[in-house]
């Protein structure tokens, strides 16, 4: 009975092509592959989330001051390679130098509602102890198929649109920022990954890798 009202209540399919769906999971299993490497960091081998390291070959702004010398706590140890984002994504970068589609690891912006996440002020100051994955340039469909995939009831083809600028290009180096930054989309409350589209027109994908830190 409750499939059946799922059925019915939930979003139609996307119309997208199969292609499109294909690059949507493939972003969702890369943000969990990482997740899964930094849950495991943090409870099995005692890492504090400020001594994660994602210092990886291909980009040297990762290097963490924070994160113990013998490289335990280093996410990319151990045979874990940072994921090229999928083949085919659209190209251009919307005006900014970069690849598109690429991907960074950000402590900036709070997701609101998701579980466990320790988010405190005091005398003013906001510090958000979370990190993301995020994936600039995703493209419309990409991300509209990564929205219904998730699950985030949003109707089809509809991307829901962020009036402020995020962080998704601020690099984490071991310091969670004292802001009150967030992703502010009523419709994506609470919801561990998702996308939506930037003020200057790209399209964000965004899992969240630790909803704690220290």
């Amino acid at each position: 009975m409750l499939l059946l009202w799922y059925a019915h209540r939930a979003p139609p399919r996307p119309d997208l092509p199969p292609e499109t769906f294909a690059q949507a999971r493939a972003v969702l299993a890369d943000i969990e592959r990482l997740r899964a490497r930094v849950s495991w960091l943090v409870e099995r081998a005692g890492c504090q989330g400020r001594e994660l390291s994602f210092a990886h070959a291909s980009d040297t702004q990762y290097d963490n001051p924070n994160s113990p010398a013998d490289g335990r706590c280093n996410v990319f140890a151990d045979g874990l390679h940072w994921p090229a984002p999928p083949a085919g994504l659209p190209q251009g970068g919307h005006g900014r130098a970069r690849a598109a589609g690429q991907y960074i690891v950000s402590a900036g912006d709070h997701v609101i509602g998701v579980p466990d996440l320790e988010f405190w002020c005091s005398e003013g100051a906001c510090k958000d102890i979370t990190l993301k994955l995020y994936l600039s340039d995703a493209g419309h469909g990409v991300c509209a198929a990564i929205n219904w995939l998730a699950g985030n009831g949003l109707p089809p083809m509809r991307v829901p649109r962020q009036w402020l600028r995020s962080d998704a290009d601020s690099r984490f180096r071991g310091e969670f920022p004292d802001s009150i930054n967030r992703i502010w989309i009523t419709a994506l409350d609470g919801r561990w990954q998702g996308c939506f589209q930037e003020p200057d027109g790209r399209y964000i994908a965004y899992g969240v890798l630790l909803a704690r830190g220290g």
